[in-house]
């Protein structure tokens, strides 16, 4: 047990540059509106607006 904790406590400083001053963690829903939310919410705006701009439109001219 003592290894594992260990090697996961060492694990989290891998990737910290040296000075790095991180600020507090995101909430776990915050995270989930930042990476999911937002790009699938702007799939859908980019889909709406494809799809109004490549609308055929009805002529009335024959």
């Amino acid at each position: 047990m003592s290894l594992v904790h260990s090697f996961v406590s060492g694990f989290h400083q891998v990737n910290q540059e040296p000075g790095a001053n991180p600020g507090s963690a995101l909430k776990p829903l915050t995270a989930i509106l930042y990476f999911v939310g937002a790009p699938v919410a702007l799939f859908l705006v980019i889909a709406g607006v494809v799809a109004l701009l490549s609308t055929k439109k009805n002529s009335t001219n024959r």
